[in-house]
């Protein structure tokens, strides 16, 4: 049972309680009148993330709002300026994705993080399958400043429900790492691409500024 599950079932435990008892610090004149509801979730599964497609061209994109979160500090951040999985102060805490296998086949796996300054040198593994993919994290200057790294190739042999999970295995410095999505690339997706993107598909590395570049619409940081 998860972390979730048990403050959901003792909320649904001390609800009549804190119901009765009116706003804190005051105690309850009466109890609650009958047209007082407290609406928790009934079904706790619904709120799993459900298993993602496989995309037309056959790859998957596992974004940071649709990960399986495990562990205390590590969350989705949802502001646009962010768009990623962050405050991953503790080792222990890991994220997961699955996957609806369609079409099985060999993939690329690419993980775009960012790491600010002086926090880089984190141990992490990509568990697939049986297959592990370990990385150590750059430092990229900035959490938000993301790059793509292809880390190794996992294989589907047969259709069904996959796990992907994205684990810690040592924490250099304060944070691990931000996160703002993972994807599965067909390793022949380069094959019939046009040339103009194919040197891209074929990187082992790619820069892709998240909006912490800019600040009030200066530049602060060029690659060029």
């Amino acid at each position: 049972m998860t972390l979730t599950h048990l403050v959901h079932r003792l909320l649904r435990l001390l609800a009549p309680v804190l119901v009765a008892a009116g706003p804190l610090g005051h105690s309850a004149a009466a109890p609650a009148p009958p047209n007082v509801v407290v609406l928790l979730p009934d079904d706790l599964g619904a709120h799993e993330p459900k298993p993602l497609a496989q995309q037309a061209d056959g790859s998957f994109l596992l974004h940071a709002r649709d990960a399986a979160i495990h562990g205390t500090t590590l969350r989705y951040e949802p502001q646009p300026f962010k768009d990623t999985l962050g405050w991953w102060t503790h080792a222990e805490d890991w994220a997961s994705w699955q996957v609806a296998i369609e079409r099985p086949a060999t993939f690329e796996v690419e993980v775009w993080q960012g790491c600010g300054k002086g926090q880089g040198g984190s141990d992490v593994m990509v568990e697939v399958v049986e297959t592990k993919l370990p990385f150590t994290v750059l430092e990229t200057g900035h959490f938000q400043i993301f790059v793509l790294r292809r880390i190794g190739r996992v294989t589907f042999a047969s259709p069904g429900i996959q796990t992907v999970a994205l684990k810690p295995q040592r924490k250099q410095a304060v944070a691990v790492m931000d996160v703002r999505q993972v994807r599965l690339l067909p390793v022949d997706s380069a094959k019939d691409a046009p040339p103009a993107a194919k040197s891209s598909l074929e990187a082992r590395r790619l820069v892709f500024p998240g909006d912490g570049i800019e600040w009030q619409g200066r530049l602060v940081i060029n690659y060029s």
